[in-house]
Protein backbone atom coordinates (compact mmCIF):
# COMPACT_ATOMS: atom_id res chain seq x y z
CA UNK A 1 0.00 0.00 0.00
CA UNK A 2 1.54 3.40 -0.86
CA UNK A 3 2.02 5.81 1.91
CA UNK A 4 -0.51 8.00 2.99
CA UNK A 5 0.63 11.66 4.21
CA UNK A 6 -1.22 13.18 7.12
CA UNK A 7 -2.23 16.24 5.47
CA UNK A 8 -3.84 18.36 8.47
CA UNK A 9 -1.58 20.76 10.01
CA UNK A 10 0.05 19.13 13.37
CA UNK A 11 3.08 19.41 15.84
CA UNK A 12 5.44 16.97 15.44
CA UNK A 13 8.26 15.70 17.87
CA UNK A 14 10.55 12.74 18.00
CA UNK A 15 12.74 11.82 21.08
CA UNK A 16 15.13 9.03 22.59
CA UNK A 17 12.90 6.64 24.13
CA UNK A 18 14.85 7.10 27.63
CA UNK A 19 14.32 10.95 27.44
CA UNK A 20 10.38 10.05 26.36
CA UNK A 21 9.88 8.21 29.62
CA UNK A 22 11.28 11.17 31.11
CA UNK A 23 8.71 13.55 29.79
CA UNK A 24 5.70 11.66 29.01
CA UNK A 25 3.72 12.29 32.11
CA UNK A 26 3.81 16.18 30.49
CA UNK A 27 2.51 15.95 27.39
CA UNK A 28 -0.85 15.61 26.01
CA UNK A 29 -1.96 12.23 24.49
CA UNK A 30 -1.03 12.44 21.08
CA UNK A 31 -2.99 12.01 17.66
CA UNK A 32 -0.42 9.28 16.34
CA UNK A 33 2.45 7.55 17.61
CA UNK A 34 5.16 5.52 16.33
CA UNK A 35 8.44 4.06 16.90
CA UNK A 36 11.48 4.35 15.12
CA UNK A 37 14.22 1.61 15.77
CA UNK A 38 17.86 2.04 15.14
CA UNK A 39 20.67 0.19 15.58
CA UNK A 40 20.90 0.56 19.27
CA UNK A 41 18.42 2.99 20.03
CA UNK A 42 14.88 3.19 19.96
CA UNK A 43 12.56 6.64 18.88
CA UNK A 44 9.36 7.80 19.61
CA UNK A 45 7.49 9.93 17.56
CA UNK A 46 4.41 11.93 18.57
CA UNK A 47 2.23 13.80 15.96
CA UNK A 48 -0.62 16.25 17.36
CA UNK A 49 -2.80 17.31 15.18
CA UNK A 50 -4.60 20.46 14.37
CA UNK A 51 -8.23 20.95 14.01
CA UNK A 52 -8.90 23.23 10.67
CA UNK A 53 -6.30 25.25 8.34
CA UNK A 54 -3.68 27.60 9.32
CA UNK A 55 -4.18 30.15 7.58
CA UNK A 56 -3.60 33.24 9.23
CA UNK A 57 -0.32 35.59 10.59
CA UNK A 58 -1.76 35.26 14.20
CA UNK A 59 -1.96 31.11 13.71
CA UNK A 60 1.21 30.66 12.40
CA UNK A 61 2.67 32.74 15.17
CA UNK A 62 0.85 30.63 18.07
CA UNK A 63 2.45 27.84 16.60
CA UNK A 64 5.77 29.21 16.39
CA UNK A 65 5.55 30.48 19.80
CA UNK A 66 4.38 26.46 21.13
CA UNK A 67 7.71 25.43 19.50
CA UNK A 68 9.69 27.61 21.21
CA UNK A 69 8.08 26.80 24.63
CA UNK A 70 8.60 23.20 24.05
CA UNK A 71 12.41 23.56 23.93
CA UNK A 72 12.42 24.90 27.81
CA UNK A 73 8.79 22.59 28.33
CA UNK A 74 10.39 19.10 28.15
CA UNK A 75 13.60 19.75 29.17
CA UNK A 76 15.11 16.63 27.07
CA UNK A 77 16.41 16.82 23.50
CA UNK A 78 14.41 16.25 20.99
CA UNK A 79 13.82 17.27 17.30
CA UNK A 80 10.60 18.35 15.16
CA UNK A 81 8.79 16.52 12.81
CA UNK A 82 7.95 18.19 9.39
CA UNK A 83 6.07 14.76 7.24
CA UNK A 84 4.44 11.84 8.92
CA UNK A 85 3.50 8.77 6.89
CA UNK A 86 0.11 7.87 8.96
CA UNK A 87 -0.17 3.97 7.82
CA UNK A 88 3.41 3.83 9.76
CA UNK A 89 1.92 4.87 12.96
CA UNK A 90 1.27 1.90 15.79
CA UNK A 91 -0.86 4.09 17.81
CA UNK A 92 -3.55 5.88 16.77
CA UNK A 93 -6.19 8.29 18.55
CA UNK A 94 -7.04 10.84 15.39
CA UNK A 95 -7.44 13.76 18.34
CA UNK A 96 -7.48 16.95 17.09
CA UNK A 97 -6.58 19.98 18.89
CA UNK A 98 -7.12 23.36 18.83
CA UNK A 99 -4.17 25.66 18.64
CA UNK A 100 -5.37 27.07 21.76
CA UNK A 101 -5.17 23.78 23.53
CA UNK A 102 -1.95 22.61 22.68
CA UNK A 103 -0.29 26.45 23.84
CA UNK A 104 -2.16 25.96 27.02
CA UNK A 105 -0.84 21.92 27.37
CA UNK A 106 3.06 23.01 26.74
CA UNK A 107 2.76 26.08 28.28
CA UNK A 108 3.70 28.26 25.44
CA UNK A 109 4.95 31.70 26.57
CA UNK A 110 4.22 34.94 24.61
CA UNK A 111 7.26 35.84 22.23
CA UNK A 112 8.05 39.32 21.68
CA UNK A 113 9.53 39.26 18.05
CA UNK A 114 11.78 41.80 16.44
CA UNK A 115 9.71 44.79 14.68
CA UNK A 116 9.27 44.26 10.90
CA UNK A 117 10.81 46.18 8.27
CA UNK A 118 8.17 46.13 5.13
CA UNK A 119 9.05 45.89 1.54
CA UNK A 120 8.06 48.57 -0.97
CA UNK A 121 7.05 46.13 -3.46
CA UNK A 122 7.03 42.06 -3.81
CA UNK A 123 10.22 42.17 -5.31
CA UNK A 124 11.81 43.18 -1.77
CA UNK A 125 10.36 40.37 0.02
CA UNK A 126 12.67 37.54 -0.35
CA UNK A 127 15.64 40.14 0.92
CA UNK A 128 13.50 41.30 4.04
CA UNK A 129 12.39 37.80 4.93
CA UNK A 130 16.13 36.88 4.69
CA UNK A 131 17.06 39.98 6.85
CA UNK A 132 14.33 39.09 9.13
CA UNK A 133 15.54 35.53 9.45
CA UNK A 134 18.93 37.19 11.27
CA UNK A 135 17.43 38.89 13.54
CA UNK A 136 15.25 35.88 14.47
CA UNK A 137 18.47 34.37 14.79
CA UNK A 138 20.12 36.80 16.89
CA UNK A 139 17.02 36.87 18.94
CA UNK A 140 16.66 32.84 19.19
CA UNK A 141 13.29 32.66 17.94
CA UNK A 142 13.52 31.52 14.56
CA UNK A 143 11.08 29.25 13.39
CA UNK A 144 9.53 28.38 9.94
CA UNK A 145 6.22 29.17 11.30
CA UNK A 146 7.13 32.88 12.38
CA UNK A 147 8.73 33.33 8.89
CA UNK A 148 5.35 32.60 7.14
CA UNK A 149 3.39 35.04 9.36
CA UNK A 150 5.98 37.34 8.87
CA UNK A 151 5.39 37.19 4.91
CA UNK A 152 1.95 37.07 5.28
CA UNK A 153 1.78 40.05 7.10
CA UNK A 154 4.46 42.25 4.66
CA UNK A 155 2.55 40.73 1.48
CA UNK A 156 -0.86 42.02 3.15
CA UNK A 157 0.67 45.95 2.97
CA UNK A 158 1.02 45.43 -0.92
CA UNK A 159 -1.19 46.32 -3.67
CA UNK A 160 0.52 44.20 -5.88
CA UNK A 161 1.28 40.85 -3.98
CA UNK A 162 1.99 37.21 -4.37
CA UNK A 163 -0.35 34.43 -4.65
CA UNK A 164 -0.79 32.36 -1.75
CA UNK A 165 0.98 29.62 -2.98
CA UNK A 166 3.89 31.66 -4.37
CA UNK A 167 4.61 33.80 -0.71
CA UNK A 168 4.71 30.55 0.93
CA UNK A 169 7.58 28.75 -1.76
CA UNK A 170 9.21 32.35 -0.91
CA UNK A 171 9.13 31.99 2.76
CA UNK A 172 10.05 28.35 3.06
CA UNK A 173 13.09 29.14 0.50
CA UNK A 174 14.22 32.16 2.81
CA UNK A 175 13.83 29.97 6.04
CA UNK A 176 15.90 26.79 4.41
CA UNK A 177 18.77 29.40 3.29
CA UNK A 178 18.96 31.45 6.98
CA UNK A 179 18.47 27.94 8.46
CA UNK A 180 21.41 26.44 6.33
CA UNK A 181 23.51 29.38 6.89
CA UNK A 182 22.79 30.27 10.39
CA UNK A 183 26.66 29.84 11.20
CA UNK A 184 27.13 32.94 9.23
CA UNK A 185 24.84 35.05 11.01
CA UNK A 186 26.74 35.68 14.02
CA UNK A 187 27.12 39.19 13.67
CA UNK A 188 24.68 41.57 14.85
CA UNK A 189 23.72 44.93 13.78
CA UNK A 190 25.16 47.72 15.72
CA UNK A 191 22.80 50.28 17.05
CA UNK A 192 23.43 52.86 14.78
CA UNK A 193 22.85 50.08 11.72
CA UNK A 194 19.59 49.04 13.46
CA UNK A 195 18.24 52.50 13.77
CA UNK A 196 19.17 53.17 9.92
CA UNK A 197 17.18 50.37 8.72
CA UNK A 198 14.43 50.74 10.71
CA UNK A 199 14.09 54.54 9.81
CA UNK A 200 13.68 52.93 6.21
CA UNK A 201 11.55 50.41 7.02
CA UNK A 202 9.20 53.32 9.03
CA UNK A 203 9.73 55.77 5.80
CA UNK A 204 8.39 53.07 2.97
CA UNK A 205 5.21 51.87 5.28
CA UNK A 206 4.56 55.67 6.05
CA UNK A 207 4.54 56.35 1.94
CA UNK A 208 2.31 52.87 1.05
CA UNK A 209 0.14 53.92 3.42
CA UNK A 210 -0.69 57.11 2.16
CA UNK A 211 -0.26 56.07 -1.39
CA UNK A 212 -3.33 53.45 -0.30
CA UNK A 213 -5.28 56.33 1.23
CA UNK A 214 -4.92 59.01 -1.77
CA UNK A 215 -6.19 56.11 -4.31
CA UNK A 216 -9.00 55.21 -2.00
CA UNK A 217 -9.95 58.77 -1.67
CA UNK A 218 -9.83 59.27 -5.33
CA UNK A 219 -11.67 56.24 -6.23
CA UNK A 220 -14.48 57.43 -3.86
CA UNK A 221 -14.70 60.75 -6.00
CA UNK A 222 -15.49 59.11 -8.79
CA UNK A 223 -18.48 58.11 -7.27
CA UNK A 224 -21.56 60.63 -7.15
CA UNK A 225 -22.79 59.50 -4.15
CA UNK A 226 -20.03 61.25 -1.93
CA UNK A 227 -20.86 64.48 -3.10
CA UNK A 228 -23.50 66.46 -1.27
CA UNK A 229 -26.56 68.16 -3.12
CA UNK A 230 -24.69 71.48 -2.98
CA UNK A 231 -21.82 69.67 -5.16
CA UNK A 232 -19.20 69.58 -2.29
CA UNK A 233 -17.18 66.86 -1.00
CA UNK A 234 -19.07 64.82 1.52
CA UNK A 235 -15.90 64.17 3.99
CA UNK A 236 -17.46 62.64 6.39
CA UNK A 237 -18.84 59.58 4.40
CA UNK A 238 -15.85 58.60 2.56
CA UNK A 239 -13.86 58.92 6.17
CA UNK A 240 -16.17 56.29 7.48
CA UNK A 241 -16.25 54.08 4.49
CA UNK A 242 -12.50 54.06 3.99
CA UNK A 243 -11.67 53.72 7.45
CA UNK A 244 -10.01 57.16 9.03
CA UNK A 245 -10.65 60.32 10.02
CA UNK A 246 -12.38 63.21 7.95
CA UNK A 247 -9.41 65.57 8.64
CA UNK A 248 -7.12 63.07 6.38
CA UNK A 249 -9.51 63.02 4.11
CA UNK A 250 -9.85 66.45 3.98
CA UNK A 251 -6.00 66.83 3.66
CA UNK A 252 -6.30 64.80 0.26
CA UNK A 253 -9.01 66.01 -1.27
Amino acid sequence: MNPQPLLKSFIGIEMYEDDYNKVKGLLPTPSYTDMLQGYNYYKIILIYAIEGYITSSNQYRWISNIKLGLEAFLCVKFDYVSEFDVQRAIEITSTLYQIEELSKAFKAPLITYPKIMYPSSKKEIYKCLCRYGKRLIHQKCFTKEIMIATALLMNNILEDKYSNKDLHKKALGAYIFIDENREGFSVRLDKRELQEAHSKGGAMRKAQIVKQTKDKIAKCLKSSKFYKPNGKVNLTKIAKTIGVTRQTVAKYV
